[in-house]
C-alpha cells in the first residue's frame, strides 16, 4: 500500500495520484457537445468541393465567431434562428432622433444667453449715458457757483468810490473767469443729449431735461451779471474822465493866450461830448447821466463866458467863472455814488439769487 505522507508526485498525472490516494477520482459529467477538430480535407474525396461540406462531414474547429455560433446551434439540434437574418427599416422617428444635431442646441442656447444679457445690458447703456451727462453739467454748476465769491469782492471794488482807474482794470481777469465758467454752463444745457441705439428707453436722459433748463436759466443770470458788472467798469471808467484834464484856469490873460486857452477848453468839451455818447445806459446810473448832460452843457456855457471876461480884462468875472468850471468834474464824481450803491445792491441780489439757482439746479441732478 502507498504512503499517504509521501510527498512524491507522479509527474505527468495532474494531480490525479492525490485523488487515487484519498479514495478516487470525482468523474466530470460528459459536455453537451464536443467541438471536434476538423478532419483535413482530402483533395481525393469527391464528395468535398471548394465552397461546400459534406452533410456527413464532422465539424472542424471554427475559423470565425459566427462558425462557431453556427456549429454550437447544429450540436443542438435546432436551426440556426439568426441564419434567414436581415435587417429591418428604421422608423422616422428613430432616423429623426439619430441625425439630432446638438450643435443646433448649443447654438440656440448661446442665441439665447445673448438676448438676455442684451435684455439687461442695453437698456443700461442710456443709464450710464445719464449719469455721465449729470456728472458733467454738475462739474459746470459747482465752478460757476464758485466763481461767485470773488464776483461779490469784484462788485464791492467796482461800486466803491474811493476806487481809481488802475484798480478797475485789475478786476477785469475775474471777471473773465466768471463769463468763462457761465459760457460753459451754456454750452452744456444746449448741447444735444447722446442719441442711444433705437428702440431702447430713453427715460433716463430725458430726465436731465429739466436740470438742462435750469442751466440755461443759470447761465443767463450769470451772463447778466458780467454785462452789469462790464457796464459799471465801462460807466465809471469814462464818467471819470468826463471835464478832465482842465489846465490852470487864470483870471487874467491877453488875447493871445485867451485865445488859445479857448481852444484848450473847446477840446475838453468836444471829449465830453463823445463820453456822453458811450456812457452805458444802465438804470442804476440814470440820474447821474442826466447831471453828466447837464454838466456838460453847462460847461460849454461857462467856457464863452470864462473866455470873454479874459478878453474884457474882467477878472473879477474870470474867477468865478473858473471856479465853477472846476468845479464841475467833483460834482459829476460825487454824483455817480449813488448810482453806485444801487448798481452794487442790484447785482448782489442777482449773485445771491443765482447761487440760490445753482444749489438747486446741482441738487436737482439725478443719481
Amino acid at each position: 500500500m502507498d504512503d499517504p505522507n509521501d510527498q512524491t508526485r507522479p509527474e505527468g498525472d495532474g494531480g490525479s495520484w492525490y485523488l487515487d490516494a484519498v479514495g478516487g477520482k470525482v468523474a466530470s459529467p460528459p459536455p453537451p457537445y464536443v467541438l471536434e477538430p476538423r478532419r483535413p480535407v482530402d483533395s481525393k474525396d469527391p464528395a468535398v468541393t471548394a465552397g461546400a461540406e459534406p452533410d456527413d462531414a464532422e465539424p472542424g474547429p471554427a475559423e470565425s465567431t459566427a462558425e462557431l455560433v453556427g456549429q454550437m446551434w447544429r450540436a443542438t439540434g435546432e436551426p440556426d434562428p439568426l441564419s434567414d437574418w436581415q435587417p429591418s427599416e428604421m422608423s422616422k422617428t428613430m432616423g429623426r432622433r439619430r441625425n439630432f444635431r446638438w450643435s443646433l442646441v448649443i447654438t440656440l442656447v448661446i442665441v439665447l444667453a445673448v438676448v438676455a444679457a442684451g435684455a439687461v445690458w442695453l437698456p443700461r447703456i442710456a443709464e450710464r449715458q445719464a449719469d455721465a451727462k449729470a456728472a458733467e453739467y454738475a462739474a459746470a454748476l459747482i465752478a460757476l457757483r464758485r466763481e461767485l465769491p470773488a464776483t461779490q469782492q469784484l462788485l464791492a471794488t467796482l461800486t466803491e468810490p474811493a476806487t481809481d482807474a488802475d484798480t478797475l482794470s485789475a478786476v477785469v481777469p475775474d471777471l473773465a473767469r466768471l463769463q468763462t465758467a457761465a459760457d460753459e454752463v451754456s454750452r452744456q444745457a444746449v448741447e444735444p443729449l447722446p442719441d442711444p441705439i433705437p428702440l431702447l428707453p430713453r427715460g433716463a436722459l430725458e430726465a436731465l431735461e429739466p436740470s438742462r433748463d435750469a442751466m440755461g436759466r443759470a447761465a443767463t443770470g450769470a451772463g447778466e451779471i458780467v454785462a452789469q458788472i462790464t457796464e459799471g467798469i465801462t460807466y465809471r471808467s469814462l464818467a471819470s474822465t468826463l471835464l478832465a484834464g482842465l489846465p490852470t484856469l487864470p483870471v487874467e490873460a491877453d488875447a493871445a493866450s485867451a485865445s488859445d486857452l479857448n481852444v484848450t477848453l473847446s477840446e475838453i468839451y468836444a471829449d465830453a461830448t463823445g463820453i456822453l455818447a458811450e456812457l452805458p445806459g444802465l438804470a442804476a446810473f440814470a440820474d447821474h447821466r442826466e447831471q453828466a448832460g447837464a454838466s456838460v452843457d453847462t460847461f460849454f456855457d461857462l467856457q464863452v463866458d470864462y473866455v470873454e471876461a479874459l478878453r474884457n480884462g474882467d477878472s473879477a468875472a474870470a474867477t468865478i467863472l473858473a471856479d465853477e468850471m472846476v468845479r464841475l468834474p467833483d460834482r459829476l464824481v460825487s454824483a455817480l455814488v449813488p448810482g453806485l450803491a444801487e448798481l452794487r445792491s442790484s447785482v448782489d441780489a442777482s449773485i445771491l439769487e443765482l447761487d440760490g439757482s445753482l444749489a438747486e439746479a446741482i441738487n436737482a441732478l439725478p443719481d
